[in-house]
Parts: structure tokens; sequence; C-alpha cells
């Protein structure tokens, strides 16, 4: 199986996820039969499916690849804070954190806590989003910088300062690993696997699937 992933996410498929019954095998109750997809498709086809149908003559149920790129119009409900992985050992969260914490709040003992996780939360989203633009260009100005040193004749200085961004390359990639390994939820994968777009297309995937359409009744 671990080959079998890592053959998926090398060819850049992804598993659509189903709905309906979770056995496409009826008589061992075992997910057989999947759809997989590719991220172009994805984003050709945003809302399509994998319905599993009524059981048959067969020992497999039917699959129906419900193909759609219909946009459904629906209110977007306010994110809720959670704390990022990726925010863990960095100096400038823990002085966010420090800082919002001793600011003094009126009312009872549980009103003031309220009032400090909420303006603590508000304050790391904010950071967040600055830092993570701000890692978005740096790392592209990074790659910039050693794309042309690569193209230099080799130089002692030169060699040292490939080093010294290759090293602050790595520190970026991983940060982003973790942000977006923790929004796929695969966390059957080992630190170090460094696959960002595999983590980003199981985000995507993820993302689309958890989509309500619609109730069927009251």
């Amino acid at each position: 199986m671990a080959t079998f992933r890592r053959t998926m996410a090398d060819c850049g498929l992804i598993d659509m996820g189903f709905v309906g019954s979770p056995w496409s095998n009826k008589f061992t109750k075992e997910r057989l039969d999947r759809g997989f997809q590719t991220t172009q498709w994805r984003s050709c086809f945003p809302y399509s499916r994998v319905l599993t149908l009524n059981p048959t003559e067969s020992d497999h149920c039917p699959l129906l690849l419900d193909v759609s790129k219909e946009k459904l119009q629906y209110r977007k409900v306010k994110r809720l804070f959670r704390f990022e992985e990726m925010w863990h050992g960095n100096p400038d969260c823990t002085n966010i954190i420090q800082r919002e914490w001793a600011v003094p709040s009126t009312g009872n003992a549980l009103t003031q806590l309220c009032c400090k996780i909420k303006k603590t939360g508000q304050q790391l989203q904010q950071w967040h989003n600055r830092e993570f633009d701000r890692q978005k260009n740096e790392l592209r100005i990074l790659q910039e910088k050693m794309n042309d040193i690569m193209k230099m004749p080799y130089t002692q200085e030169q060699y040292e300062e490939q080093r010294a961004l290759h090293v602050r390359h790595s520190q970026i990639l991983t940060q982003q690993e973790k942000y977006w390994r923790q929004r796929s939820r695969a966390i059957w994968l080992k630190d170090g696997d460094r696959n960002s777009a595999y983590f980003h297309r199981r985000a995507s995937n993820r993302r689309s699937k958890n989509l309500i359409r619609g109730l069927v009744n009251e």
C-alpha cells in the first residue's frame, strides 16, 4: 500500500471519495472500487463526485461518476480559529501570546478568559496571514537567487552563499509542508517527505468533498 500511495502521488492522482454506501464489494465489505482525479481535472469540474449505487446481481456495487462544473451559491461560514502546527517554535508566536495575554480585561474570570483567547486568536491569525505572504515572496526570491548562482562559475564565496540560501529555502519549505499537511489530514506520512504539492492536492480535494450540496429532507 505504501508503494501504491507513492505511485498515486507521483502520478498526481487523488481519491475522489464517495457518496452513499462505503462498501463497493457487498460480500467482503471492503471499498475496493474508487474514482481518481488529477488537479487539472478537478479545476475543470470542481463539483464532481463518485456515487455508490444500489447493489445488483454483481458482487460489486456500480459506481457513477457525476461530472459537474456548477458553482453553487452558499453562505460562507466564518472560519473557526485553529492553532497552526507551523507556528510551534516560532518566537513571534510566543511574543504575541505573551503580549495579548498580559492585556488587562474586565468581567468575571470566565469572561476575561474568553476575551483573552478571542483577542489572542485574532492577533495570531493576522500575523499568520502576513507571515505566510512574506514566506511566499521570500521563497520566490530565494529560488531566483539560487538559479542565478547555478549559472555562475564556481568560487568559494559563491559556494558559501549557495549553502546559506539552500538552508533558508529548506526552512521555509518545512514550514509550508506543516501547513498543508495539517489541512490534508494525511497523517500517515512521516516528517521529511516534503511533498507540498501532494498535501495541497489532498487539502483541495478534502475541501470539495466536505461541501454540503443540499438537504434531502427536513
